[in-house]
Order: structure tokens, then C-alpha cells, then sequence
């Protein structure tokens, strides 16, 4: 991938999609669609499936971005790929669990699967190949 993001970080690890969130804070709705904007673009461009968004940076998000999250995750599984989400610090992950958007690492039905973070993550999603 030649793409240079300006909100993300990309690269492939085991056959993953792994995108990292590179801002601190997720509060506007401008910020939030082009955030969004990258990151479908990142799925479009990648020849693997599964993606893995690493949220370590992300200190507070609202409730736009997690409408930028549900795009990503429509994106993936129209690619027929799995999303798992990781390292989320704690306010970002209560306003997952509010919004009834974060579920147990195993329900794959539910919006958004959990890791601890990216080893986990893709530890997951080769589990879940090979199930």
C-alpha cells in the first residue's frame, strides 16, 4: 500500500489488515467521516480480508466516530472479512459498552469482537479461520 493517511497508520501483519487510529481524541463529526474515508479506503486497497483496528492512541471518541467504527465494520464484512478491535483505553471502551456496541470476544454475530491487542487480535482472527 503507497497511500499516505493522514489519520491512520496501515500495514499487513499475518495476513491482516492492521489499522492504527492516530489521533488522541475523536470529536468532531468532520474528523469522524474522514477518519471513516481512510479507513474504508485502507479495506479497499488491502488484499487481505481481516482487519484489526488498533485503538491504543484514542483517549475519547463521540458518538460520531463510532459511526465511523460502523461504517468500517460494514466495509470489512462486505470484503467478507472479520474486524476485531484493540487496545482500547478505558473511556473509549465504556462508550462501546454504553452504546451496546462492544461485545464478548466470542459472540461474532454482535457489532464489534474485543482484544486485548494486536498479537490477540490477530491470534483471534487466525482462530476463527481456522475453526
Amino acid at each position: 500500500m503507497t497511500t499516505d493517511y493522514q489519520h491512520i497508520r496501515v500495514q499487513t501483519i499475518d495476513q491482516a489488515l492492521v489499522i492504527t487510529v492516530q489521533e488522541r481524541q475523536l470529536r468532531d463529526y468532520g474528523l469522524a467521516k474522514a477518519l471513516e474515508q481512510e479507513m474504508k479506503q485502507a479495506v479497499a486497497e488491502s488484499e487481505y480480508k481481516n482487519t484489526v483496528l488498533d485503538m491504543e492512541p484514542v483517549v475519547m471518541m463521540t458518538s460520531s466516530s463510532l459511526l465511523a467504527l460502523l461504517g468500517l465494520r460494514v466495509c470489512v464484512r462486505e470484503a467478507a472479512g472479520e474486524l476485531v478491535l484493540c487496545n482500547l483505553q478505558v473511556a473509549v471502551a465504556e462508550a462501546l459498552t454504553v452504546s451496546q456496541l462492544l461485545v464478548e470476544r466470542r459472540n461474532v454475530g454482535a457489532h464489534f469482537r474485543l482484544a486485548e491487542n494486536v498479537p490477540a487480535a490477530l491470534a483471534m482472527l487466525q482462530q476463527q479461520h481456522e475453526d
